[in-house]
């Protein structure tokens, strides 16, 4: 669903433009109706850096359940410092959604600064400081899944060559998020 959205939104953006687009050209030169079309884009770019935002946190969400489940499932319950890391990972995951969805709303004050033409918008529209929050909390998010999964990968002694190869590409790719999003 949220997929979806946020695929009808950016049909949208990318047809009407948005603040940040209009930077290039001259704001007298639009028209009433561009002018209209370029506010809505504005704020469709706002709700889907939110809808991404959410995406993104609900697969962590997911990834983090299904280690809860072979957590407490297994042996491997009795190593106390995974269970009290999963559950730190769960207040990491809240406090960093806040602070992504805050950073998004909050970074242009007044808000209608992200709607701006006229005069030519400032530096908030091409949210660097959400990118960068953003960024910083899915790296630390990425960490800490990374901590839980190696030993929950290392007990695992019943494995085939196979599945020994797709646990190493998993977290080969978790590795390269963590090192592309730097």
């Amino acid at each position: 669903l949220i997929v979806s959205t946020r695929i009808a939104v950016n049909y949208y953006l990318l047809r009407d433009g948005s603040a940040n687009d209009s930077q290039s050209g001259s704001p007298s030169s639009f028209d009433t109706q561009e002018y209209a079309a370029i506010k809505t884009g504005s704020i469709l770019a706002i709700v889907a850096r939110l809808l991404i935002t959410t995406y993104y946190w609900l697969q962590v969400s997911l990834l983090l359940l299904f280690y809860s489940r072979v957590v407490y499932s297994r042996i491997v319950y009795k190593a106390r410092w995974i269970t009290n890391t999963i559950r730190f990972c769960w207040l990491t995951i809240f406090t960093s959604y806040v602070a992504v969805i805050l950073t998004t709303c909050l970074e242009c004050r007044p808000f209608k600064l992200y709607c701006l033409l006229k005069p030519h918008p400032n530096g908030c529209v091409l949210a660097y400081i959400q990118f960068f929050t953003q960024g910083v909390a899915n790296i630390v998010l990425d960490l800490i899944l990374l901590v839980i999964a190696v030993p929950l990968v290392l007990k695992w002694r019943i494995r085939t060559l196979s599945e020994n190869l797709r646990v190493g590409l998993l977290v080969m790719l978790g590795t390269i998020c963590i090192i592309v999003t730097c």
